[in-house]
């Protein structure tokens, strides 16, 4: 889930002292909504967000949950991250045209 921060961070959305992964989770999800509302990049965007979700729910049975995470959940874990590192460079790319937009819009 650290790199997950990591990437996020990248992405200008920075873990907040105190908050859970719930929330993160939600802020982060919201950011790559609002990439994803238009254009070619929108289903991997959305996947990205949803791979988001259910680390962040894995995640957080891995804390607070006395029943440990089955091989099938870690596995499930494990196929979502590989499919995130990807889909979280295009994030980047698609942030960097979002902010090129709202400057010529200025």
């Amino acid at each position: 889930y650290r790199r997950i921060y990591e990437q996020a961070a990248s992405l200008g959305v920075a873990q907040r002292p105190g908050g859970t992964p719930r929330e993160f989770s939600h802020r982060l999800t919201q950011m790559l909504d609002e990439l994803a509302s238009s254009g070619w990049w929108r289903t991997d965007l959305a996947r990205l967000g949803a791979d988001v979700r259910q680390l962040s729910d894995f995640y957080e049975q891995a804390l607070f949950s006395p029943v440990a995470l089955t091989r099938v959940e870690q596995k499930r874990c494990i196929t979502a991250w590989q499919r995130m590192r990807s889909r979280f460079w295009l994030a980047r790319i698609r942030t960097w045209q979002f902010s090129q937009e709202r400057d010529r819009q200025q």
